[in-house]
Order: C-alpha cells, then sequence, then structure tokens
C-alpha cells in the first residue's frame, strides 16, 4: 500500500470508530505509527480502547470498518485480538479493550488517532511495562550460559533423530544470539524489539546473509556456525559475560 492511500487507510479506520459513543480511544501501534519504517508491505496494526460494552460488537463483526464489503476473511485471535484481510491482501490487526487493560498491553511505537479520556496516558504506561518486560527478557538473553543450553539441547535431538525439534531450538537461539548482538557495542537498534528479526536485512545484511544460510543447512552443520558467529560478534566486545560457563556447557555437546 503506498504512503498516501496507508495513512489515509488509517484516518479511515479512528473516523469509523469515533462514531460510536463507547470507544474512548484509537491508537496506532508498531510501523502503523513510525513512518520512517513503513513500506508498501506494511500492515495496519491499532489498538481500540472501550469504554462500556462488550468487544465482541468489534472482534466478531467487521462491518464497521472502512471498506468493509471488501474484506474477504477475518479471525479472533488471543483473546482480544481480530485480524482483517481486503481483496489486495492487506491486513489489518486490531485488539479491543477496556481503558484499566490498556497498561497491560504489548506498546513499542504508538500514535494517538483518537483520545476521549486520556487514553494516551495509558499507552504511555504501557510502553513503559512493555519496556520493562523486555529488559527482564534480554537481561536473561544476555547469559550465554542459557544460549548454551538451547544449542546443547538442540544437538541432543538431531542426535536423537528430532530435526524438526532441532530446528526450532536452532532458531529460538538465533533469536537470543541476535538479542545479545544488538547490545553489544557500537549498538544497533532493532526496528521491532519484539521480533529481532524484522528488517534485519536493512540494518545488518553481513548477519541476516549468515543467519538465513545458517537456518537451511542441516541442523548438525548449523549448530557450529553458530557458535563461530557468536565466538566472532559477541565474546569479543562482551567479555565480561558468562562465557565460562558458557565454555563448560558447550563441550558437552554430543560428538
Amino acid at each position: 500500500m503506498e504512503r498516501q492511500a496507508f495513512e489515509r487507510y488509517s484516518a479511515l479506520f479512528a473516523q469509523a470508530l469515533a462514531a460510536f459513543d463507547d470507544i474512548m480511544g484509537v491508537v496506532a501501534l508498531g510501523s502503523t505509527a513510525d513512518r520512517e519504517i513503513q513500506d508498501c508491505w506494511s500492515d495496519h496494526d491499532f489498538a481500540v480502547v472501550l469504554r462500556n460494552g462488550s468487544p465482541d460488537q468489534f472482534l466478531n463483526d467487521v462491518s464497521w470498518m472502512p471498506e468493509a464489503k471488501r474484506i474477504i476473511a477475518s479471525a479472533r485471535h488471543g483473546g482480544i485480538y481480530n485480524v482483517a484481510v481486503y481483496d489486495d491482501g492487506h491486513k489489518v490487526e486490531y485488539l479491543v479493550c477496556n481503558e484499566p487493560a490498556v497498561s497491560s498491553i504489548t506498546v513499542t511505537k504508538s500514535c494517538i488517532l483518537l483520545d476521549r479520556s486520556k487514553v494516551g496516558k495509558r499507552i504511555e504506561e504501557a510502553r513503559s511495562f512493555t519496556s520493562a518486560r523486555q529488559q527482564a527478557i534480554a537481561e536473561q538473553a544476555w547469559n550465554p550460559v542459557n544460549l548454551a543450553i538451547v544449542i546443547l539441547t538442540a544437538a541432543q535431538r538431531v542426535r536423537r533423530g528430532e530435526v524438526l525439534n532441532a530446528m526450532s531450538l536452532l532458531a529460538a537461539a538465533t533469536d537470543m544470539a541476535l538479542h545479545m548482538l544488538a547490545r553489544t557495542p557500537p549498538t544497533w537498534e532493532l526496528t521491532d524489539p519484539l521480533d529481532p528479526r524484522r528488517r534485519l536485512e536493512q540494518l545488518r545484511p553481513d548477519i541476516a546473509k549468515e543467519l538465513s544460510d545458517l537456518l537451511t543447512s542441516p541442523p548438525d552443520g548449523a549448530i557450529y556456525r553458530l557458535l563461530r558467529l557468536v565466538d566472532g560478534t559477541v565474546r569479543p566486545k562482551m567479555p565480561n559475560l558468562n562465557w565460562l560457563g558458557f565454555d563448560n556447557v558447550i563441550r558437552r555437546l554430543p560428538p
């Protein structure tokens, strides 16, 4: 979707909801709120804040949405989320919650489109809580021992013949390594701290290519490629981490 059409849809989405008295606020989330990372493939993501009534009114029925006749399918997920797909393939995802619940939703980037009751303040609280949760996750990811344990488990699954499970574990290990890499000096910012692979090709094409090759290789070899990547990029820049524990675990890799 071109940028002008993208912004027009955002305005129409908020306008459609403004017709309902029970709507307290509409917030653009993620790339929908950030022009710098929007492109023609960006989806729309919104949070809808409800004063009274049931969210089902908006989650189960998409007739209120802009150009509703062009919607070819919609589906709920995660309890408070719904996603609608238009006939051109464009996807619109939105959550609906009441005001007290706003603080518990996940918010990284946001832009207030409609605010009838200090919704912006609630969104800032949600952003702070999201940041705190991500910091706690990151601190666990910074411990190389946790990464080594996942790699060891993947290697054991390979030996057992559980290749698919090993591949999923390797994918998890690469995400852990990415979170570590994102915090090695000089730091580079993830466009989406919830998904470290998003737009990695633009930010670090060298890392993206290596991980792409790694994840499409047989897991028994990919394990050692990931270890070389961590040893060559993270360890030299973050020598104060628990690399002794990391090495102690890695030495237990099955031959």
